[in-house]
């Protein structure tokens, strides 16, 4: 996307039964390590990685907006796994250019010992983020819409 430039709107979290907040993990829970949710990490990283590839633009008018519907995270006795979907929209000057659900899962090797899986699953679920984020990038009609 080598014309492609944008900033960050609002990103938020539905709370609901695949999104509670903190989340649990067995006997333990999961608090976002940035703002006050887990839309707050889903914009930290967006705005790291746009950030990184020199495709972040306070000035643009293109804007990208996201809430997070999904952020299931399941510490497992055998197979741990994260399954995460968050609507996204793109405006340009106020017109919605893209809207749209996206979705991703991942999974690893757990332990019945929570002492092993917990921490496990805090390590998984950065990846289970990319994985979300890159499947929005992988979106033609997102690159489109940035465009």
């Amino acid at each position: 996307m080598p014309t492609a430039h944008a900033r960050l709107g609002e990103f938020s979290s539905n709370p609901g039964p695949a999104n509670y907040y903190p989340v649990p993990l067995r006997a333990d829970s999961m608090r976002s390590p940035v703002g006050k949710s887990f839309g707050d990490y889903l914009a930290d990283a967006m705005t790291r990685e746009l950030t990184m590839a020199g495709k972040l633009s306070p000035q643009s008018d293109v804007e990208i907006k996201a809430t997070l519907i999904t952020n299931d995270i399941d510490a497992g006795l055998a197979q741990g796994g994260a399954k995460l979907a968050a609507r996204f929209v793109v405006t340009r000057s106020g017109d919605i250019r893209y809207d749209n659900v996206v979705s991703a899962q991942t999974q690893w090797d757990s332990a019945f010992a929570a002492m092993i899986a917990v921490p496990k699953a805090r390590e998984e679920y950065p990846i289970a983020v990319q994985k979300l984020l890159g499947a929005l990038y992988a979106d033609p009609a997102f690159r489109k819409a940035i465009e």
